[in-house]
């Protein structure tokens, strides 16, 4: 057993590698939110914008009548974010509150003004509802803060938290106890029923996020005895979890998003304090975002990741005011003009979440309606861009088939 082990930690450490310093990001594209904070107790939190393209990184709550805003998250088209903070003052975390942020809105709303403590808000992925910890159970709202589901009802007793939806839209996986005794389980919204997906017992497993329609990214304690954090690859279907090639053994890995099918952004403390990084599944190569200028001497965590930037966000909402319908049943996905203001021509193009583009379908008759066959098209989520004659983006989302 002793050579056992030995063997399994050099192979570890061998495939675990910092990209030097004057390495292009692997990332060059999109956009990432975050906070960064002092410490946890400072209440000094700030959110900010990093847009991949340009490598600027900006800070957008300063301004805000709120404290301490953390843990954002996109939605699915990039035109908003949903995040928690309080009020400013009111330093307790019986304060907790809600807050959702349109980008063409000059401020946030405040969705959950109840007296109650509302916490870890993640959008559905098609945007019109919310999933979010209250007073230690689990709740779903709508995007104006009325409560349409009580997923749990049971008071910290045990604790439900961070939860977020799968990609089906019918479950919801999350964090169920505190501490050692954190696991991760999904639950049907429907019908209620959990299921457990990472229960090693004694190790605290939490922040699952999902990656795929078929696995999700979360961060655990080593071992019982050994409390770093270290992030895994989990299964729905139950299968064993994988360590993630890039975790390392001297540091806290936490806080994993997933950027593309190989690449996640993460945080990692090997220098004391809470850095972004971008990781890669595959290889374990690490990229320490240097050339983003964006780590500081205070803690950064929490990213999020969407492959829209502020130009394309624009672009989507100039394409609401001209009312195109995107629709996806039985892997056809239907492209609808819902008013006489449409030019004479356009085309649609289908790209990976890399930025590859894998279709182009052209309309030139003044067609209402553009119907595109994705049948040969793995289950996923892909991105549709619709360009004018004259080549200018008139609509562009994700999708999901």
């Amino acid at each position: 057993m002793r050579y056992k082990f030995v063997y399994i930690f050099i192979a570890i450490s061998c495939f675990t590698s910092i990209l030097q310093a004057g390495t292009p990001s692997p990332i060059t594209s999109g956009q990432m939110v975050y906070h960064s904070y002092s410490n946890y107790e400072a209440w000094d939190s700030q959110l900010y914008l990093l847009n991949l393209e340009t490598g600027i990184s900006s800070m957008i709550s300063g301004s805000w009548n709120i404290d301490h805003a953390m843990n954002a998250h996109f939605s699915n088209d990039g035109t908003k974010i949903v995040f928690m903070g309080v009020p400013r003052g009111k330093h307790n975390y019986w304060a907790w509150e809600i807050y959702l942020w349109d980008f063409s809105s000059d401020e946030p709303i405040n969705l959950t003004q109840n007296g109650e403590r509302d916490e870890d808000p993640k959008f559905s992925h098609d945007g019109n509802s919310i999933v979010f910890k209250q007073n230690g159970d689990i709740r779903i709202m709508d995007l104006e803060g009325n409560v349409l589901k009580r997923l749990t009802d049971d008071w910290d007793n045990p604790e439900e938290s961070m939860p977020y939806f799968l990609s089906n839209g019918g479950e919801i996986v999350y964090s169920q106890g505190a501490g050692a005794g954190s696991d991760i389980y999904k639950i049907n919204i429907s019908t209620g029923i959990k299921t457990p997906l990472a229960v090693e017992a004694g190790v605290q497993e939490y922040y699952s996020i999902t990656k795929d329609d078929h696995t999700f990214l979360y961060a655990r304690w080593m071992s019982a005895v050994n409390h770093r954090d270290q992030i895994y690859t989990g299964y729905f279907n139950g299968d064993t979890s994988q360590r993630a090639l890039f975790n390392r053994e001297d540091a806290d890995c936490s806080d994993p998003y997933p950027v593309n099918d190989q690449w996640v952004v993460f945080s990692m403390n090997q220098n004391g304090n809470y850095d972004l990084v971008l990781g890669n599944l595959a290889t374990g190569e690490i990229y320490d975002m240097h050339s983003f200028n964006l780590n500081t001497s205070k803690h950064e965590l929490g990213a999020c990741y969407t492959p829209f930037s502020g130009k394309e966000v624009t672009s989507i909402q100039s394409a609401q005011k001209i009312n195109i319908q995107a629709i996806v049943e039985q892997k056809e996905l239907m492209i609808q003009w819902t008013t006489q203001e449409r030019p004479s021509s356009y085309s649609a193009h289908i790209l990976n979440l890399d930025g590859q583009l894998l279709m182009t379908k052209s309309t030139n008759n003044n067609s209402t309606k553009s119907v595109v066959n994705m049948a040969s098209f793995p289950s996923g989520i892909y991105i549709l861009v619709v360009l004018s004659d004259e080549g200018q983006i008139v609509y562009r989302m994700k999708i999901m088939i």
